[in-house]
C-alpha cells in the first residue's frame, strides 16, 4: 500500500506502469484523459479512495447524472475502471485487466463514508486483494437487497432484515456461506464499533460450521479413482491440466502441496521420469511420469 502520496504521482506512476503491460495506444489514451482530469480536480491532495469516488460523482452530475447499473456508456465505463484500477494500484501494487463493470466504488450516500471506512480498515490490515474484491461483492449485495426493502440508513438496518438477507444464500455451498457470513460479520462489527448501528448485528449472525459436510474420504477406493479419473474433461488446457493434476495425486501419490510446486524443469521427457523434493520431508523423490 502506497501511503500518502500525492494523486499527481500515484496518476503518473499508474500511467508508467500501464505503459509498460498495455499496447493498445487508443485504451491508453482513453485511460491518458482520465486521469489527467483527476490530477486537475485533486489539485495538491493526496490520494484516497474517496477522493476517487467524489471524482466521479461531480464528473457525472456535470453530465446529467451517475449511472451504476448496467446501462451506461462507454465513457462512463472508462471512468469507473480507470478510477477502480488506481485504487487497486494504490492499495495492492498491481493492475489487473477485467472486462467486467460494477459501480460500487461509489456507494449509496448514507452509507459511503461506513463501508469506505470498512475497506480502508481491512486493506491497513493487510488483507489480500482477493478477499477486498468479494468482500466489495457481498457488501454490494447486501446494500442493494437493504435498497429494495426501503432502508437507506445503516442505523435502519434490523435483525430481521438481516436473517432475510441472510436466507437469499440458499443453495450456496457451505464454504460460500461461510464466506459471505464472515464479511458480513466483518462489516457489522465496524458498523457497531464505528456507532453507525445501535445493534450488535455481528454477534446475531448464525455460525456456518462446515468441517462435517465438507470431509474428504480419507480412502479412495479404486473403483471411484476411476470414476474420478473417467469424469475428468480432457479438451480445454484446463481440463487437461486439472486430468494431469488428478493422475499425479492417483497414481504417484504425491501430496496437493508438491503437484503445486511442480515445474516444467522437474520433468525429464527423455527419462520419463518426475524428479521433486517433497515439500514435508524435503527429501529427494524419483517417480516414474504416467504413461497418460
Amino acid at each position: 500500500m502506497q501511503n500518502d502520496i500525492s494523486v499527481a504521482a500515484l496518476c503518473l506512476n499508474l500511467e508508467q506502469k500501464l505503459m509498460e503491460v498495455w499496447n493498445n495506444e487508443l485504451t491508453l489514451e482513453r485511460y491518458r484523459k482520465v486521469l489527467a482530469e483527476f490530477t486537475v480536480f485533486a489539485g495538491n491532495s493526496s490520494y484516497s479512495q474517496s477522493l476517487g469516488a467524489d471524482f466521479l460523482i461531480a464528473r457525472f452530475t456535470e453530465r446529467g447524472g451517475l449511472v451504476s447499473t448496467d446501462e451506461h456508456s462507454r465513457k462512463e465505463e472508462t471512468y469507473f475502471r480507470c478510477m477502480r484500477m488506481l485504487a487497486e494500484y494504490h492499495n495492492f501494487g498491481i493492475i489487473h485487466r477485467r472486462n467486467d463493470f460494477f459501480g460500487e466504488i461509489v456507494w449509496p450516500g448514507p452509507f459511503r463514508q461506513c463501508t469506505e471506512g470498512f475497506f480502508e480498515a481491512v486493506i491497513k490490515e493487510g488483507l489480500s486483494y482477493g478477499y477486498v474484491t468479494r468482500s466489495r461483492m457481498i457488501i454490494h449485495d447486501l446494500l442493494l437487497f437493504l435498497d429494495a426493502r426501503g432502508i437507506h440508513t445503516p442505523d435502519k438496518i434490523s435483525v430481521r432484515d438481516n436473517d432475510e438477507f441472510i436466507k437469499s444464500f440458499y443453495g450456496l455451498s457451505p464454504k460460500g456461506i461461510e464466506t459471505k457470513l464472515c464479511t458480513l460479520r466483518r462489516y457489522y462489527r465496524h458498523l457497531y464499533l464505528q456507532g453507525y448501528i445501535r445493534v450488535p448485528l455481528a454477534e446475531r449472525l448464525p455460525k456456518a460450521s462446515i468441517q462435517g459436510r465438507m470431509a474428504f474420504p480419507t480412502v479412495w477406493g479404486q473403483d471411484e479413482i476411476k470414476k474420478i479419473e473417467d469424469s475428468a474433461e480432457r479438451i480445454s488446457p484446463a481440463g487437461k491440466r486439472s486430468y494431469a493434476m488428478v493422475l499425479l495425486a492417483a497414481r504417484l501419490g504425491l501430496r496437493i502441496g508438491d503437484i503445486r510446486n511442480l515445474k516444467l524443469h522437474d520433468i525429464d521427457w527423455t527419462k520419463k521420469q518426475i524428479s521433486i523434493i517433497r515439500h514435508k520431508t524435503q527429501k529427494a523423490l524419483l517417480l516414474p511420469l504416467p504413461e497418460e
